[in-house]
């Protein structure tokens, strides 16, 4: 196993939630009745097509709203879905510990006119330069899995075992372990610490547990 130099994190489920759960609450509002998005014909699709380029942000909105009788029009969804976005400072808190001679790489999986009306709520610029931010709608890759951890070694220029994946999703997770990236889940910023800890990323105590306190 070569040495991390380069870690990259995917920008649902880590500074934002989920994507799935934040398409799960915009159109629930919009609908007035409970949505469950894995349900709709095509969202697996739609949501790579997304990701990766092939349908425009407005088209996803339609096809979406149209999916469960929703009346919004496609912006006022787009809307929905960015106004639902809470930021996690405490995982740019943790970020910002890793020392600058690793390369931090940022993995926008939203189209980038969506990500340009967030990124100063998320806080995310005092982790990533601009020049180390990838917006995959741009990739125009011709399918995520597994294409995508290939380009994340391509644009650090190192070697799939030289690169570390920080993710939510426990599939795409599993999906680059089997393709041969380094990959940690990601749960919540005190295990992200931990783990930094455990992997000599930063130099400081283990982070003790706290048991959680009811009022």
């Amino acid at each position: 196993m070569g040495e991390i130099r380069a870690i990259f994190f995917w920008l649902s489920g880590v500074y934002t939630q989920p994507l799935l759960a934040l398409l799960a609450q915009a159109l629930s509002q919009g609908s007035g009745h409970p949505v469950n998005p894995l349900a709709l014909p095509d969202y697996a699709a739609q949501v790579e097509g997304l990701i990766t380029g092939k349908i425009a942000g407005p088209a996803f909105c339609q096809a979406l709203g149209e999916s469960v009788g929703s009346k919004d029009s496609p912006a006022a969804l787009r809307d929905r879905i960015l106004d639902g976005i809470i930021p996690n400072p405490g995982a740019i808190e943790v970020t910002r510990l890793l020392p600058d001679h690793l390369q931090r790489w940022l993995v926008v999986d939203l189209p980038r006119d969506w990500f340009e009306r967030i990124v100063v709520q998320l806080g995310v610029e005092a982790c990533f330069t601009p020049e180390q931010t990838i917006y995959l709608p741009a990739s125009r890759l011709p399918r995520l899995i597994p294409e995508v951890f290939y380009l994340l070694s391509f644009q650090a220029q190192l070697s799939m075992q030289e690169c570390l994946l920080i993710d939510a999703s426990s599939r795409r997770a599993v999906q680059a372990l089997n393709h041969g990236l380094s990959t940690e889940l990601y749960v919540d910023n005190r295990r992200l610490e931990r783990m930094f800890v455990m992997r000599k990323f930063i130099d400081r105590p283990h982070p003790v547990h706290k048991p959680a306190t009811t009022i």
